[in-house]
């Protein structure tokens, strides 16, 4: 890996990749993982519960030992976040044609109002998925070094986006990452990249999380916030089962 070529990539475009035996073998383990303990038990169970055990894999172990892998916070540190800390938990990003996901993905969004923390905060995420050496679903981003808040709309589902008018002139590029990290600035407008000509058997699993730099002074200046928080369901109990 180039660290120093991909460190300039990061400062120039607002993102880059980081990889290496280590995280490759680890991307291989999670995969495996996902396969035997949960990919199996998918096609036994109702949509919504399908759902909630994709939801539960994000709390895997094999999942925080890429996150937390000490090359990889070495490098963080190399993009300008001198002390990080993760801000947010591990979100899964399930794609497919199947009932499951039905060719969802998120529209064009940048990460910073959704987390509000230190601008010099950055995305991790990678992905497992069941091609071979297809280029299926990815991400498509667009490419930027500055660290500016693009205007947002709400959708007709509700979910906030940026309009392509307000990124005329701009290149966009289309990302397939593989056995490796893909970092992103908390600022580059990015989106999910579905081929609606793919196959319902062909899935794609994201998993990124975001970490912060708490020496950041802005940060210290906004009082540490976040925009994440940690709701509980206190009926949720109520309607469960303890028998089997």
């Amino acid at each position: 890996m180039k660290v120093k070529e991909n460190i300039l990539t990061y400062k120039k475009n607002g993102f880059c990749f980081f990889s290496g035996k280590n995280i490759e073998k680890k991307i291989t383990t999670v995969k495996k993982t996902f396969e035997k303990y949960y990919l199996k038990n998918l096609k036994y169970l109702k949509i919504k519960r399908k759902i909630n055990l994709i939801k539960r894999f994000i709390g895997d172990p094999s999942i925080q030992s890429i996150f937390y892998d000490y090359d990889l916070q070495e490098f963080i540190k190399k993009l300008g976040i001198k002390h990080p800390i993760q801000t947010g938990p591990v979100v899964s990003h399930y794609t497919s044609k199947d009932k499951i996901s039905n060719s969802k993905g998120l529209p064009l969004h940048q990460d910073f109002p959704s987390v509000s923390t230190s601008p010099v905060g950055c995305i991790v995420f990678f992905n497992i998925n069941n091609f071979k050496n297809q280029k299926i679903h990815g991400i498509e981003v667009c490419p930027t070094k500055e660290k500016k808040i693009l205007p947002i709309t709400l959708n007709s589902k509700g979910i906030a986006e940026i309009s392509e008018k307000h990124l005329r002139n701009k290149k966009f590029i289309k990302l397939y990452p593989r056995n490796k990290l893909l970092i992103m600035s908390l600022f580059l407008p990015h989106r999910t990249l579905i081929n609606h000509s793919a196959s319902a058997q062909l899935w794609r699993l994201g998993l990124s999380t975001r970490f912060n730099d708490i020496t950041c002074k802005i940060w210290k200046k906004n009082g540490y916030q976040s925009a994440y928080s940690n709701q509980v369901d206190r009926n949720l109990y109520k309607k469960i089962t303890l028998k089997i």
